[in-house]
């Protein structure tokens, strides 16, 4: 039994179930010639105890084996988990904090105590890429010959 269960811990299924055939290949050979804890007068009987000692101990084995099977599959994927954590980590400038802006002009003023603009200090401290437009408002307020035209 110890066997067993060190293949089990030690190995995967595979093992164990070849080393549950080996020790019960040896538990066979062993009673028919009328030695261990199963040898009784007829070979029928001292077989009908091995199978039963042999099965249950097969069928911890192989559970033990299992348990064992899926707990690494699960610390493999929470190592793969924390590895894919760490890199988005590295990858990851977020910005923090409180932020001085003009209420005015919308400059920032950075942490030398320099105004610069939104759109530089937000590339300047985050992988963002800034783009410019017009929102529907301020088309109406700077350009209001566009709103006229028909679309």
């Amino acid at each position: 039994m110890p066997i067993l269960v060190w293949a089990a811990f030690r190995f995967g299924p595979r093992e164990t179930a070849t080393a549950i055939v080996l020790l019960s290949g040896i538990a066979i050979w062993g009673t028919l010639r009328g030695s261990g804890p199963f040898a009784r007068e007829t070979p029928h009987e001292s077989l009908l105890l091995l199978q039963g000692f042999v099965g249950f101990t097969a069928l911890l084995a192989m559970a033990f084996a299992a348990l064992v099977a899926e707990r690494n599959r699960i610390e493999a994927k929470r190592e793969a988990l924390l590895r894919d954590l760490d890199d988005a980590f590295v990858h990851i400038k977020a910005l923090r904090g409180l932020l001085p802006m003009c209420a005015s002009c919308k400059k920032i003023r950075d942490d030398q105590g320099y105004w610069d603009y939104v759109e530089n200090y937000i590339q300047t401290h985050s992988e963002a890429t800034i783009t410019h437009g017009l929102c529907p408002d301020c088309i109406k307020k700077l350009y209001p010959q566009l709103e006229k035209q028909p679309q």
